[in-house]
């Protein structure tokens, strides 16, 4: 057995115990998800502990909550990389930074359930069962906190052998303590050293078993800056920005139409249903011009999303916001801490966990469709624009 501490049980003058996973398991599972995870490290981060000194009784629905969207992609490479990868950092990293609500994407391949972006495969190793022991080491070492973990099916189809692999990785005997066991948010309390499933699908397919999970099956809104989904026995909501493709002439109006989206659920976060849980993504595109790096980052002078979403959280110090996920989390440091209401620097240059290699996907930061330079023909503009296409037609924001 090994002994974790818990703010409630400690407060009792009690140990927290639970059941030691096998080692040599562990250390597999490690090493298979070690391109989407990263490598684990002890971290000195202020904010990898931060739900430590919350009230055991605190609601999750009363909760500001950094997230990630489509939080596996940082490694992807080439020029697919331009609309596949949205983050900068591996999952252990994110974690580290304060991120507590990750966004994962699968697909089943020959009977397993592999992590994708739309069509495109994150890694050839890794698999959905590898990520959550990923998962449970960080939380053996971060006892006092919590993670919510979105899983949509984005590659295929949901089969039945899909959610029987999925049930069966939440709730075999050796990790089920590492997962709350109801369709209800939980207190942080009953919720310490586990994850939260939030299921964009509903295990309608197996008979004979009790549903775990948020249910966000019915009813997500494809692009829909603003949506909501009842769920659970008491009729429970999600209110949901979730506005993707977000339009606009050029970058700058690309901007400022997702910012006026997600403002605007940030809003309401800050000021109405306090008792129920708002999720705002941050992330997002236009058409093939605008990638998400160059939403989330901004270019050329133009500040992105996250610089918009930093000065606005920083601006309403305090309020609940719920979860705000991004893109290029590990692009400016400042994200979580805006998002949790502590204070940040608002002149400050953005730097970050993510090295410039890790962020960057181009020079141009998307696809400039101006005039040609005399370097490049314009077949092969011809070609990059129906590429664009193809890959987007591939990707599921």
């Amino acid at each position: 057995m090994k002994l974790f501490s818990s703010l409630s049980l400690l407060s009792l003058g009690l140990p927290f115990m639970v059941a030691a996973l096998d080692q040599a398991q562990m250390d597999g599972h490690l090493a298979a998800g070690a391109a989407l995870l990263g490598t684990f490290e002890a971290s000195t981060d202020p904010l990898a502990s931060w739900m430590q000194s919350l009230p055991d009784d605190t609601s999750l629905t009363s909760l500001s909550i950094p997230g990630t969207h489509d939080s596996l992609t940082w490694n992807v490479t080439g020029i697919a990389a331009s609309f596949t990868k949205t983050q900068d950092i591996p999952l252990f990293k994110q974690l580290d930074t304060g991120v507590r609500f990750i966004d994962l994407r699968v697909g089943e391949v020959n009977g397993m359930v592999n992590l994708f972006h739309g069509s495109v495969l994150l890694d050839e190793t890794a698999q959905l069962g590898d990520i959550f022991w990923g998962l449970y080491r960080w939380l053996d070492a971060h006892s006092t906190e919590t993670v919510v973990v979105s899983i949509k099916v984005d590659n295929g189809t949901t089969t039945a052998s899909l959610e029987q692999t999925i049930y069966d990785l939440v709730t075999g005997q050796d990790v089920a303590d590492y997962w709350v066991q109801s369709a209800a948010l939980p207190t942080l309390g009953a919720a310490r050293h586990k994850a939260i499933l939030l299921r964009r699908f509903a295990f309608d397919q197996l008979q004979n078993i009790t549903p775990i999970g948020i249910d966000a099956s019915s009813g997500w809104s494809d692009n829909n800056g603003a949506f909501s989904i009842v769920y659970g026995a008491n009729s429970e909501t999600l209110y949901i920005e979730d506005f993707y493709n977000v339009g606009g002439t050029d970058l700058a109006s690309a901007v400022d139409s997702k910012f006026t989206a997600l403002s605007t659920n940030l809003d309401l976060a800050s000021s109405q249903y306090l008792d129920q849980l708002f999720i705002s993504f941050a992330s997002g595109y236009s058409g093939i011009t605008v990638n998400p790096s160059t939403l989330a980052q901004g270019s050329g002078g133009v500040p992105g999303v996250n610089s918009k979403a930093i000065t606005y959280l920083a601006n309403k110090r305090g309020a609940r916001f719920g979860v705000v996920l991004f893109d290029f989390f590990g692009s400016d440091s400042r994200l979580g801490p805006a998002v949790l209401s502590q204070e940040v620097d608002l002149t400050a240059t953005p730097t970050g966990a993510a090295t410039p290699s890790s962020t960057s996907t181009g020079s141009g930061g998307g696809f400039n469709f101006g005039a040609a330079s005399s370097s490049v023909s314009l077949s092969y503009q011809s070609f990059t624009i129906l590429f664009a296409i193809t890959i987007l037609s591939f990707v599921s924001f």
